[in-house]
């Protein structure tokens, strides 16, 4: 499992985005004004995964996905998404490549969420069914992967 903590990987993701953009300025499919509009998931996107982020400061559990989780959270962003961090990360990305008016940057968020759920995501799954065994395997009977 390699150690690059989500939000480094959204940078780079976010990175190559731009990069991206700049290097082919093709596909415009967002003309602005209408990119203006990345800006509402972008937005969405921080709140969600910062609001996440606090409620685990506030019970007291690990945030970072390499370490030892405390608790298990169910409630709050959690009732909807086993991976609100995650899924707000995501929405981050798809908001930048909006405003960023091209098809091709998109090729980010393809990343980021291809390793979040391939690399991330089952390491992390397979720590909580470790740690929770049958408590996690209900909550994740109940509550779907993203959303």
């Amino acid at each position: 499992m390699n150690k690059i903590f989500p939000p480094l990987l959204l940078l780079m993701c976010l990175l190559l985005m731009v990069l991206l953009r700049w290097a082919w300025p093709i596909g415009i499919v967002f003309p602005t004004p209408f990119n203006l509009q990345g800006a509402v998931p972008l937005l969405l996107g921080l709140f969600v995964s910062v609001s996440a982020e606090r409620q685990f400061a506030r019970v007291g559990t690990n945030v970072n996905p390499f370490g030892e989780p405390g608790k298990l959270v169910t409630d709050g962003w959690f009732r909807y998404s086993r991976n609100p961090m995650y899924l707000g990360l995501t929405l981050v990305a798809v908001g930048v490549a909006i405003l960023l008016e091209a098809l091709l940057p998109m090729m980010g968020v393809a990343v980021f969420v291809v390793m979040a759920e391939r690399r991330y995501i089952p390491y992390e799954e397979k720590r909580l069914l470790a740690k929770f065994g049958p408590a996690y395997e209900e909550y994740q009977s109940r509550v779907p992967r993203w959303i």
